[in-house]
């Protein structure tokens, strides 16, 4: 008996981030545990890899799955590629109707019931943390326990790591060390998705990092929603790890109140080299709309910045932003400005469009009306073209957040282009854009709704070039504001060192 866990295809350009799908190896684990034989496929790796893909998609990958004798099929979602799971599965179920199709994943689960009215073809939709419902599905009666959801050196074999390796460099591991988040904000998935708060046991944690080099992982992402959940514990962490000594360097997802100087070292000195953090919400309008309010009374961005980049961290810090319309609207200069603070600082910045995520609560205590709209998936996230168009939102605009907007199409496509227009300008030119706002009052909204005036159709240019047109049209821009010789070096400068490496607009707050 086999299963196949299937990863829909989601990046086209930026493979910085690309590792084997964390989710899918759980489940394989499980159901090796049950007695089935289990196979990952991974088109998020694939789509890179296999000219055949890229040049039909569909017909591709579904003779790859039915070249595989199985009888469950199990698909995961990020929900920006969950209509490629829903198409991919229906015509799977089509030729192969005797098998048993099983879609998951935080979206799926989220949208659980309306999946089972709409898509006749998914016979069962594992909501939640699916370890273990899969494996009651497999084997009833069967228990999962902490043990179950350590890393299997059978399911790493067979996951062609080299493959993953070819296309992202950085030889990159997903893995956890516990789940959930403390914080309930208002337009997360988390809070709904996990059971429970928890961290694994440390000794386990550390047991599967001392044997990851051996596969050849230079670097690990801690994928869980919040590595700081118990501050005294991550200290512990830290402190096994720099006895561990694997060379193995981390990234995590952390939040700013509970990153303090003392723990901001001990993850240096345990080999952190990156930190995303959500800040999200600036300004009592935003932390009111989004039940956040990480800013308040809390050391200022420029302090936590400078700590973590002493410490030899790179951080990223994310900003959630608002069509004026929504009730979050009204803070979107503040929160430009608190992340224009952030990048002269040192971080590198996220301005991500509020997306409505079903079974939130800012979901459900919205009231606005979904119009099918594929604008975000199109010009603000690094997809395949298969992954922008999303016929199933077409009918059905409210269960899928990328590919639907929630205000007038002209206030949508204004918003979105500015934000994407501002995140370039701040990645490229923040000490320009700063010493514009603090000597004639400029704000960096002003300066992109000029840059964005300066060319006729922005949907012409190409995804690929569409950063490096930005940049040069907003230089010729800033190039007229700038009076004064101090200002014209800096723009100068900051232009000559703008070709680095930059964060897409929809990060991995998304989930």
């Amino acid at each position: 008996m086999r299963v196949v866990l299937i990863n829909p295809p989601r990046t086209n350009f930026d493979c910085e981030e690309l590792a084997p799908p964390l989710g899918l190896i759980r489940l394989a684990q499980v159901a090796l545990r049950c007695g089935w034989q289990a196979t990952i496929e991974d088109f998020n790796l694939l789509w890179h890899l296999d000219p055949a893909l890229r040049a039909s998609f569909y017909d591709t990958a579904l003779e790859r799955l039915l070249d595989i004798d199985a009888s469950i099929y199990g698909f995961t979602s990020m929900a920006v590629d969950s209509h490629i799971a829903l198409e991919l599965s229906r015509r799977l179920k089509r030729v192969r109707p005797a098998c048993q199709v099983v879609l998951g994943g935080v979206h799926f689960s989220a949208i659980a019931d309306r999946v089972a009215v709409l898509y006749p073809w998914v016979d069962v939709v594992l909501s939640g943390e699916a370890e273990q419902s899969f494996a009651e599905m497999l084997k009833p009666g069967t228990r999962v326990g902490s043990n179950d959801l350590q890393l299997s050196p059978a399911v790493l074999d067979q996951l062609h790591l080299p493959g993953y390796f070819y296309v992202n460099p950085r030889r990159m591991l997903n893995f956890e060390t516990g789940r959930g988040c403390i914080f309930k904000c208002a337009f997360c998935y988390s809070p709904g998705h996990y059971s429970a708060v928890r961290n694994f046991p440390i000794p386990q944690v550390l047991e599967q990092m001392s044997h990851l080099s051996e596969f050849g992982i230079k670097h690990v992402w801690f994928v869980e929603d919040n590595f700081l959940n118990d501050r005294v514990r991550a200290k512990e962490l830290c402190r096994q790890l720099m006895h561990l000594e694997s060379g193995i360097t981390w990234s995590c997802y952390a939040t700013f109140p509970q990153m303090n100087e003392d723990v901001i070292e001990m993850m240096g000195q345990a080999g952190c080299t990156e930190v995303f953090c959500g800040v999200d919400a600036v300004g009592t309008v935003a932390e009111r709309a989004f039940q956040k309010a990480f800013l308040r009374g809390e050391t200022p961005i420029t302090t936590k910045a400078r700590q973590l980049t002493e410490a030899g961290i790179r951080p990223t810090f994310a900003f959630l932003v608002a069509p004026f319309s929504h009730e979050a609207g009204p803070g979107f200069d503040e929160t430009v400005l608190a992340a224009l603070e952030a990048r002269v600082a040192g971080a590198f910045t996220l301005l991500n469009p509020l997306s409505l995520y079903a079974g939130t609560v800012a979901y459900r205590r919205s009231d606005f009306r979904f119009e099918p709209d594929r604008l975000q998936a199109q010009i603000m996230m690094d997809l395949p073209d298969v992954a922008e168009s999303n016929p199933f939102a077409e009918s059905h605009p409210q269960l899928f957040p990328f590919h639907s907007r929630y205000v007038e199409e002209g206030e949508w496509q204004s918003f979105l282009l500015q934000t994407r227009c501002i995140s370039t300008l701040l990645h490229c030119y923040p000490k320009t854009l700063a010493l514009l706002r603090e000597s004639r009052g400029t704000h960096p909204r002003e300066v992109a709704h000029i840059t964005l005036q300066n060319f006729d159709d922005w949907a012409e240019v190409p995804k690929a070039e569409v950063r490096d047109v930005e940049r040069d049209v907003g230089f010729a821009v800033l190039e007229q504001l700038c009076e004064g010789a101090s200002e014209k070096r800096t723009l100068n400068s900051e232009y000559d060192s703008a070709e680095g490496r930059q964060p897409s607009v929809a990060g991995p707050s998304m989930m």
